[in-house]
This record gives structure tokens, C-alpha cells and sequence, in this order.
């Protein structure tokens, strides 16, 4: 139904081109059109930064446009601001070359790359909605041709005003990193300058994790899990974790509680304090060296049957870290929470003698 409308007003436009009306009134009808129908042009978004984007304040984007129409779309420019929640994070204006973004009927194009996207608010500011993962385009004014031919000839039409809500937005790593880091010294700064009761803050400062897990940056890359014979009698087995560390901070782990599954179901357990600090350097990968007394909450044969499907999740894992350490040692105290991962890749090892 919507599509239907969209035609006819796409139809009723060329008619009105036709016709000679103001301007004025094509973009009207239009733009009210589109953002009536709630017909979002704009599929996703995704958002390159980099360390200059700190300082400088600017990135690159690209995005992907879908048509609903049976004719071909020719987009020559677009001014586009982007935000969430009412206010602006990015602005930029852009003109194809020649002979403009060509959408076909009923697809998809991406924009390829746009540079010198503007961060008003400051490239802090920008990072501080990666998590949320989506943004709204409350003011975005292209100039089109309808019913081109390979990008060729084809109606002018201005649209003006088109807006659309929580477009799927994706980040580089440089973005995610960056958005952890600033979570990370946001906590060190209060757990240093911080609070009437710093340890009392500290044990509640779980939006850490909800940080990692809304960006997706997942921290461990492999498990390696240990079966006896024993194992098959007493439901315990030992692993051994590849961590990554994507910081420039060198972090120390203290201690690890997980839970480990599948599909929802919790099948492995552990509570393990490292009788040696468990350093990661930055931007390096570390194994955690044995983890014994990992415990079969399914038992050890219910257990088995995952094995063929060579990954994990991560159901619910506790962290407790200091982060900016030397060599092990000083550092905050920052204990993350919650963190959740999945399809982690895991082998396993039958210990038979």
C-alpha cells in the first residue's frame, strides 16, 4: 500500500513537472509524501574514523540507498545532517560525479565513499553514541532524476526536507576502540577524582560492559577446553582463553566468572583469580595459561554433544581488570560486567591417559 502510494506520487510528480508548477510545491508533495509513508530511502549507514578524526574532527561515510520505485533514480548531490535524539552528531554535502549515484528499479547502490562529513559537536561527543548503533536523518535535501536511463536524461526533482529515523549504523574498529577507550578513561577519571565511596562506585560501574557488548568488540578469540577421563565422572574439565587486548592501555586480569553455552544453555561455569596478574600488552593477544575447575553444569555427556559445532558463547562473563598498568603493576580497578559474546571458536582436547 505504501509502495502504491509512493508510485502514484511519483507519477502525480512527473504529471505536475509537466504542468510547470513552482518548485516549491513539488518539493512539498514529495518530501511530505516519502516522510508520510515512512518510505526510508536510506538502507544503512556506515562511519569510517580515524586517529586524525580525533583532532580534526571529521570522517568519512558511505550508505547505502534503496529505490522503490520501477524506474530508475539518478542521484546528482545531497545535503544531509544526522543525529540522535533531536540533536546533530554529523553534517556533510556532497555531488556525485558525473553521471551521478544511479539506483535501479526496486535496488540497492551505495553512495561509495563521502568525505569531509563535519562533527559539530566534536569527534567526543560523536563517539559517545557508537553503541546505540542507529542514527536519525532529520534534515536531508538531494537533488534527483527520476526515469533515467544509465544515469542519463531523466526528471529533475528537488527534495527537500526528507527525514527518517534509527537507520542501522555501523562503525569501523577505529570508532569502536575509540568509544571504549573513552569509556574506560571516563571510569578511571571517576574512580581517581571520583566518588564519596570509590569502591562502592566502582562495584556498580557495570556500563563497561554494556559498552563492549553494544559495540560488538568482542575480547576473547578463542577457548580451548581440556577432557579427561575423570571429566566423563566428576563434570569438571580445564580451558585455556585467548584474549585481546584492542587498547592502547595495558590491561591486567585479576579475575574471571563465566558462564559458557550454547544456543541459551549454560554449559561450562568457572570462578577463577589468577595467582599471577594475567598482563595483556596493548594491541597484543594473550593466553590465560590453565583454567582448572571449570564445572559441567549439564554434565560432562550432555556436554559432549556440543562439540561438533566448534564455538561458544559467552552468556554472561564478569572481568575484574586494572587498566593502565606497568608491567602488571598500579592501574585502575575497573571490573567489567556482563560481557556477552557469541560464536567465540572453541576446540576441544580428549586427555585419554
Amino acid at each position: 500500500m505504501r509502495f502504491n502510494s509512493f508510485v502514484l506520487g511519483a507519477l502525480g510528480l512527473a504529471a505536475s513537472v509537466m504542468g510547470a508548477p513552482t518548485v516549491e510545491e513539488r518539493d512539498l508533495s514529495v518530501a511530505d509524501i516519502i516522510n508520510a509513508l515512512g518510505v526510508g530511502l536510506v538502507k544503512d549507514v556506515n562511519a569510517f574514523f580515524t586517529l586524525d578524526s580525533l583532532t580534526t574532527n571529521v570522517i568519512s561515510v558511505n550508505f547505502d540507498v534503496k529505490n522503490p520505485l520501477p524506474i530508475e533514480l539518478t542521484i546528482d548531490s545531497v545535503t544531509s545532517q544526522a543525529g540522535l535524539n533531536g540533536t546533530v552528531f554529523a553534517t556533510f554535502t556532497h555531488t556525485f560525479p558525473k553521471p551521478g549515484l544511479v539506483v535501479p528499479p526496486l535496488g540497492t547502490k551505495n553512495s561509495g565513499t563521502i568525505n569531509n562529513v563535519q562533527l559539530p559537536l566534536g569527534a567526543t561527543a560523536a563517539l559517545s553514541i557508537v553503541p546505540f548503533q542507529e542514527l536519525d536523518l532529520p534534515d536531508t535535501n538531494a537533488n534527483v532524476r527520476a526515469a533515467t536511463i544509465l544515469g542519463a536524461l531523466g526528471i529533475p526533482i528537488s527534495l527537500t526536507g526528507l527525514k527518517q529515523s534509527d537507520v542501522p549504523t555501523t562503525y569501523d574498529d577505529m570508532a569502536r576502540i575509540s568509544t571504549l577507550l573513552f569509556a574506560l578513561m571516563s571510569c578511571m577519571l571517576v574512580g581517581v577524582f571520583g566518588a564519596p565511596s570509590p569502591k562502592a562506585e566502582l562495584e556498580n560501574r557495570d556500563f563497561i560492559g554494556d559498552v563492549i557488548n553494544l559495540i560488538g568488540l568482542g575480547l576473547v578469540t578463542q577457548i580451548n577446553a581440556y577432557i579427561t577421563l575423570e571429566s566423563l565422572t566428576t563434570d569438571v574439565i580445564s580451558v585455556d582463553v585467548d584474549i585481546h587486548n584492542p587498547l592502547l592501555l595495558e590491561l591486567t586480569i585479576e579475575r574471571i566468572v563465566s558462564n559458557a553455552g550454547l544456543n541459551g544453555t549454560v554449559y561450562s561455569s568457572f570462578d577463577h583469580t589468577f595467582e599471577k596478574p594475567f598482563v595483556i600488552k596493548p594491541l597484543k593477544t594473550a593466553n590465560t595459561g590453565s583454567i582448572p575447575n571449570v564445572k559441567l553444569v549439564q554434565g560432562a555427556l550432555a556436554s559432549l554433544d556440543i562439540i561438533p559445532v566448534g564455538k561458544l558463547d559467552l552468556i554472561t562473563t564478569d572481568v575484574y581488570v586494572r587498566a593502565a598498568t606497568i608491567n602488571g603493576k598500579l592501574g585502575i580497578p575497573i571490573p567489567i560486567k556482563g560481557l556477552k559474546q557469541a560464536d567465540v571458536p572453541a576446540k576441544y582436547e580428549l586427555i585419554l591417559s
